[in-house]
């Protein structure tokens, strides 16, 4: 009877265990979909750090909203006066109903030459302004991009993890592959590793200061460090706020040329 028990309750744990167990989908949806309000917004200073350890900050304002499934982000940098007034809008959308990627549509405003210019796909990659984080980074990448891996469990600062890999289907890719600590029990990311397209570790990201606000999961600090080049950027957040009234003309073209955003 004994061995008659341990034995229904091994299948019995391998049963529940499988049922329960999610894939490397479902992980990478559930973080994606995070909830971050309707409306969010925040200051954030930027300290860009090179290889001899001088730095310099810049300070820039976010704005986000959600216009039906569209997620649209405005960036705009605030100091030093050599950036000041630049201006970036991103409107991000789901996937196709077929899976396949709908491109974002993205806005630069360069107020020295009073000039608005998308910013192609193809540029997604490039840094953003001199710092570590790329174009792609500061929207949302599209679940369509990549395929989805579960390489092992881990734990970050007490934090158990999964170790999701992303792999860029795009085989030009200048990232060609993401590996992301995950958490368990919030689907935040706390760690990532970036490799270029001969499988080198190309940068790595450091997740901190990780808090529920208003009851939204965020993180108010993050590290970027290029390898090859030992050039990081800190990005910290203050002032955020979410589901605060914002002004629906922020997200648009004209809100750029004119300046509107500061």
């Amino acid at each position: 009877m004994r061995k008659t028990f341990i034995l229904f309750a091994t299948l019995f744990l391998i049963l529940d265990t499988a049922l329960f167990a999610q894939t490397a989908e479902e992980i990478a949806k559930a973080s994606y979909d995070l909830p971050d309000g309707k409306t969010s917004s925040y200051v954030a200073v930027l300290t860009l750090f090179d290889k001899s350890g001088k730095s310099r900050t810049r300070e820039i304002a976010q704005f986000n909203m959600k216009d039906g499934t569209t997620k649209k982000g405005v960036t705009v940098f605030r100091s030093p006066k050599d950036v000041a007034g630049v201006s970036y809008l991103s409107f991000d959308y789901p996937d196709n109903p077929d899976g396949s990627v709908k491109d974002s549509d993205s806005w630069l405003y360069l107020p020295a030459m009073k000039k608005v210019r998308r910013v192609s796909g193809s540029s997604k990659d490039d840094d953003f302004q001199g710092t570590d984080f790329t174009y792609d980074d500061m929207g949302t990448r599209s679940l369509g991009k990549d395929t989805f891996a579960i390489l092992g469990e881990d734990t970050v600062d007490g934090v158990a993890c999964w170790k999701l890999e992303y792999t860029a289907k795009d085989k030009s890719a200048k990232i060609s592959r993401r590996v992301l600590w995950i958490g368990k029990e919030n689907y935040v990311t706390y760690k990532g590793e970036y490799y270029d397209k001969q499988g080198k570790l190309f940068k790595t990201l450091e997740c901190q200061d990780i808090t529920q606000i208003d009851g939204y999961w965020t993180t108010q600090k993050m590290i970027m460090t290029t390898l090859a080049t030992n050039h990081k950027t800190v990005f910290e957040m203050k002032d955020i706020q979410y589901d605060k009234e914002i002004n629906p003309s922020f997200f648009t073209v004209s809100a750029l040329e004119r300046e509107q955003v500061k």
